[in-house]
């Protein structure tokens, strides 16, 4: 039996879960221990397993009300019992070989291991990789920031954690609907993460996603805490405040119809192409 468990966490999904089950389920090795935990509002989620045989098949745990997503991640963080587990999204969709070969590299030391990921655009699977990198390769705590401001990350649901390392570690609420990346952040502060090139998920991308949305505050929130580690004058971190600054006049137009000429003149000096891309969306209304 592998010191690992599997945590499915669900919400309202019952549909796409069982996808995700049938990967889970159907993995080159099976000698871990795999719980769904079912934090929807309903009973439809149980109702299907219970219909289509999966009950008999995984560990199922209905939750006693309807946690927020960062309570359900460590009220399942708080319940593991081995060394290693993973936190895995009830959208997404495992490679039968994914457990086998992130077991393999997290029982090296690491604090948490990611993968690369395909993505899956609601039902259609594309060979679009999530990031670049065709090695393997340890990612710093220095590093991690600027992945992220580059958008070329391991997805959140493609990693194992070892607890042991985790020195009580939780998700915190610092950031808002980031703090995913925050918890990342802190983890890496501890240890090493190493990263798969090889994508080993489907990562599903589709509307009844939150990522879709952008919080202003608590985006600047999160980029204060990439300037804690990068330092101000930092290429990156200037990037990233004047993307801030471009999606700040995006929020302003919307709800007023109106931009600061303040706004347009900081745009217009620091990036003229942040500036033209502002005047076309609003030129073409596609904000």
């Amino acid at each position: 039996m592998k010191d690992l468990t599997v945590f499915v966490l669900t919400h309202n999904r019952g549909t796409l879960l069982l996808d995700t089950l049938d990967s889970v389920l159907n993995q080159t090795c099976n000698d871990f221990k795999f719980i769904v935990s079912d934090n929807s509002t309903n009973d439809e989620t149980k109702n299907l397993l219970k219909k289509f045989n999966y009950i008999e098949k995984i560990e199922y745990r209905k939750r006693d009300k309807d946690y927020s997503s960062l309570a359900h991640f460590n009220l399942c963080i708080s319940e593991v019992d081995t060394t290693y587990f993973i936190l895995f999204h009830d959208d997404d969709i495992m490679m039968p070989d994914y457990i086998e070969n992130m077991y393999h590299e997290i029982t090296k030391g690491y604090a948490a291991v990611g993968c690369n990921a395909y993505i899956l655009n609601d039902n259609k699977a594309t060979k679009k990789k999530f990031f670049p990198y065709k090695k393997d390769k340890i990612i710093f705590y220095e590093e991690l920031p600027i992945q992220y401001i580059k958008c070329q990350i391991a997805p959140l649901p493609t990693y194992i954690y070892n607890k042991s390392l985790l020195q009580g570690l939780l998700f915190t609420k610092e950031c808002g609907k980031y703090n995913d990346v925050l918890w990342l952040l802190n983890i890496a502060k501890k240890n090493n993460l190493f990263w798969i090139s090889k994508p080993l998920i489907y990562y599903r991308i589709h509307k009844g996603q939150d990522s879709h949305n952008y919080d202003y505050e608590n985006q600047e929130k999160l980029i204060k805490k990439y300037e804690e580690i990068l330092g101000a004058e930092n290429y990156y971190i200037k990037k990233s405040y004047l993307e801030l600054q471009y999606q700040r006049c995006l929020m302003i137009y919307r709800s007023s119809k109106k931009i600061h000429n303040e706004d347009l003149k900081i745009l217009f000096k620091k990036s003229k192409y942040l500036f033209i891309k502002l005047l076309l969306k609003i030129i073409i209304r596609r904000v």
